[in-house]
């Protein structure tokens, strides 16, 4: 049984980390377009051009996780944003139970 849903929650990860860039991108998008400065404060973060700079990956993060959107008022953001916290919860829960069927 637990060697039988390792492959299904591997292409569900796999799934969820391509819905994961693919929401980050139009979320960079949105915000280098319709908020400018707020884009600068958070480092210039991209989606492969910052691997080597940790500051703007982790202001990025605690961005999205403190829920900072919310203070812009936007709709299209705040989907975005909540869209992204739920993929990544998602990822996150499906990592450990895959981790939990490999070892138990």
């Amino acid at each position: 049984m637990n060697e039988q849903m390792l492959p299904v929650f591997f292409w569900l990860m796999a799934a969820s980390l391509g819905a994961w860039f693919f929401l980050m991108s139009r979320l960079l998008t949105l915000l280098k377009e319709k908020y400018p400065a707020l884009f600068q404060s958070l480092g210039n973060p991209g989606l492969f051009r910052t691997l080597s700079r940790k500051t703007a990956k982790t202001t990025m993060l605690r961005w999205l996780v403190t829920r900072s959107y919310l203070a812009h008022n936007d709709s299209v953001l705040d989907r975005l944003c909540e869209g992204l916290r739920a993929v990544g919860l998602l990822f996150l829960v499906m990592a450990c139970v895959s981790l939990m069927l490999v070892v138990f």
